[in-house]
C-alpha cells in the first residue's frame, strides 16, 4: 500500500480545510457584491437615460460609456476569480484525501457536482447578464446619439 506523504493531524487538517473554504466564500462574496453593484448602477443609468425629462442629456453619454467599462470590468473580475476558487477547492480536496477519516468516507460516498461541465454555473450566468447589459448600453448609446439614423441616411 502506498504511503501518503502529506499526512497531517486532525486539528491542522480541519483548520487548513476550513481556511480553503473561507477563502472561497470571500472570493464568491466579493464577486457577487461587485456584480450586484454593477447591475444596480446599470439599472439606475438605464432608467435615467430612458427618462423623457432627462435634465442632463450631455452627461448621459458619459454615464453610459462608464457603465460599459464597469460591465467589462465585472466580466473580467468574474473570469479572474474562478481559477482561484478552483485552486482552493483542489487544496481542500488534497487535504481531505490525505486524511483517511470518516469525513472523507462520507464526502466520497456522496460525490460532488462538476461545475466545469455545467454551462449554467454562476460565473457563466453573471457573465451573460453583463454581456447583455453591455450590448443594451451600446444600443442605448447609439439611440441617444442617433447613430442608426445617420447610418440609414448615408446608405
Amino acid at each position: 500500500m502506498k504511503k501518503n506523504k502529506y499526512k497531517m493531524d486532525k486539528d491542522n487538517f480541519r483548520l487548513f480545510y476550513q481556511i480553503q473554504y473561507d477563502r472561497i466564500d470571500k472570493l464568491e462574496t466579493k464577486r457577487e457584491n461587485f456584480c450586484n453593484f454593477v447591475l444596480t448602477l446599470s439599472s439606475v443609468i438605464i432608467v435615467f437615460s430612458l427618462n423623457e425629462d432627462n435634465r442632463l442629456p450631455k452627461y448621459t453619454n458619459y454615464l453610459i460609456v462608464l457603465i460599459c467599462i464597469i460591465n467589462l470590468a465585472a466580466i473580467i473580475f468574474i473570469n479572474k476569480t474562478r481559477p482561484f476558487i478552483k485552486m482552493h477547492q483542489k487544496r481542500a480536496d488534497l487535504a481531505s484525501k490525505s486524511n483517511e477519516n470518516s469525513f472523507n468516507k462520507i464526502k466520497n460516498k456522496i460525490g460532488k457536482a462538476n461545475s466545469n461541465q455545467d454551462y449554467l454555473n454562476r460565473n457563466n450566468i453573471y457573465t451573460c447578464i453583463h454581456i447583455c447589459l453591455l450590448l443594451f448600453m451600446i444600443t442605448l448609446l447609439a439611440l441617444e446619439n442617433n447613430w442608426f439614423c445617420s447610418l440609414m441616411i448615408k446608405s
